[in-house]
């Protein structure tokens, strides 16, 4: 009896490959995000303490913000890729390679082709050159 999948969407090369464009764009999105809302709890702590209170801040920002978030980490998820890690925009795509099933491995600053494979348990430290 053969080992299960843990995926049930695996990706070709090619297929993860069309992806990276988008990843690009979803990760700057993300970013932004993320520096924008930590540029805000700065200025709320500022305000807090040289106030004495929070006055009036209008939280309709932080929850569309919120929302902006969820819907571009959403799709990367939805789509069947795993996201690693979100300050570097490290993603794993789920692949069968010889026989097993692996690890497209991509980052922001890797180029635009899928270079990097590893094992499901195997971790960013496992990466080895993907044979194309």
């Amino acid at each position: 009896m053969g080992k299960e999948n843990l995926f049930s969407k695996h990706f070709t090369p090619d297929e993860a490959d069309g992806w990276i464009p988008q990843l690009r764009e979803l990760f700057g999105t993300i970013h932004d995000i993320l520096e924008g809302v930590q540029g805000s709890v700065h200025a709320l702590g500022a305000s807090v303490e040289h106030r004495g209170n929070g006055g009036g801040i209008d939280t309709t920002t932080y929850f569309s913000r919120d929302r902006e978030l969820d819907g571009a980490l959403g799709r990367i998820q939805n789509a069947g890729i795993v996201i690693q890690d979100i300050g570097r925009g490290l993603v794993d795509f789920p692949t069968m390679y010889d026989g097993a099933e692996v690890f497209l491995c991509w980052e922001l600053g890797d180029g635009d082709r899928l270079e990097w494979y590893h094992a499901v348990d195997a971790g960013y430290r496992g990466r080895k050159p993907f044979p194309r």
